[in-house]
């Protein structure tokens, strides 16, 4: 099927939720191109979409990623909720080492600044990345991969 047509059944709020988890799916697999990813984060970031299309959408990313082996950090840290989980799960089975840069410019982000003067962190600021890190070992022990990438069930 064209890309337009698939992306008709995804834009038509006539269409079923599994026609339009079918799209997403066929896009990811389909249309492995930069403007397919913008769209599937678009859709992902709507909440006028189900969780199951949601899902697909950042499986569908995460291959698009997986196949041209390379990926937007910056674009990956767009997603959210269960897109982001889901796309984080294929890319920890599949690019381990992508998956810990993801982990390390989250802690990174979170991390305050050092004092300059002392050269020092305050002490606040070293048990915030230690929650930080915790509360990620915690969630990613939460959803175990299979080896193909995605849940178990």
């Amino acid at each position: 099927m064209g890309k337009e047509s698939l992306l008709e059944i995804l834009f038509d709020p006539t269409s079923s939720d599994a026609e339009k988890d079918d799209a997403v799916i066929e896009l990811g697999s389909s249309y492995q191109d930069d403007e397919t990813v913008d769209i599937l984060i678009k859709v992902s970031n709507d909440r006028n979409y189900d969780e199951m299309i949601d899902a697909s959408c950042g499986e569908s990313i995460a291959q698009i990623w997986l196949i041209h082996q390379r990926i937007d950090f910056k674009r990956l840290a767009s997603l959210k909720g269960i897109t982001l989980i889901e796309a984080l799960s294929l890319i920890k089975a599949k690019r381990p080492d992508w998956y810990s840069t993801y982990l390390v410019s989250l802690v990174s982000r979170a991390a305050p600044e050092v004092n300059i003067k002392t050269r020092k962190k305050p002490y606040r600021s070293r048990l915030f990345v230690g929650f930080i890190f915790f509360f990620l070992h915690l969630l990613i022990n939460a959803f175990p991969t299979s080896t193909k990438g995605g849940f178990t069930r």
